[in-house]
């Protein structure tokens, strides 16, 4: 199996970005719409974006394991897609007042697997360069 791996460093602390990953209104003002995100163990969550012609555009998600302003781990379904697949996301400090976060993205499996690490791979680019930043300003986190 092929996995997405991104790290990013913002000069943020790691609570900012530890909010960013696990309050519902700030998640979905840079990664997609999401319901129902509590942290705890198995419980699961919606995140929603525009249906087209290839899938509904749901996740079906259930956390999976977590450790406060440190690391969050979700599995992430779509059966339309075929895709089942792991999220986890890790902070760490990176020196002079910045926060590493670093997206591992895994069960990508077989040419279908390939195609959809291909199209997410520039997804979470587009959101952990842009969009993640832009709600962190806007969240006033520092």
């Amino acid at each position: 199996m092929s996995e997405i791996n991104l790290t990013r460093t913002y000069r943020y602390p790691a609570h900012a970005l530890w909010e960013q990953l696990t309050v519902p209104e700030l998640f979905s003002a840079w990664c997609l719409p999401t319901t129902d995100l509590v942290l705890e163990k198995g419980r699961d969550f919606t995140q929603r974006t525009e249906p087209n012609r290839f899938w509904d555009g749901v996740f079906e998600c259930t956390v999976e394991d977590f450790a406060v302003d440190e690391y969050l781990r979700y599995r992430s379904r779509n059966a339309g897609m075929g895709l089942d697949s792991v999220i986890e996301w890790t902070i760490r400090p990176a020196g002079d007042d910045s926060t590493a976060l670093q997206l591992r993205h895994s069960g990508f499996a077989g040419l279908k697997g390939t195609f959809h690490r291909m199209i997410l791979t520039t997804g979470w680019k587009q959101m952990l360069d842009k969009q993640l930043p832009q709600s962190l300003a806007s969240a006033g986190s520092r």
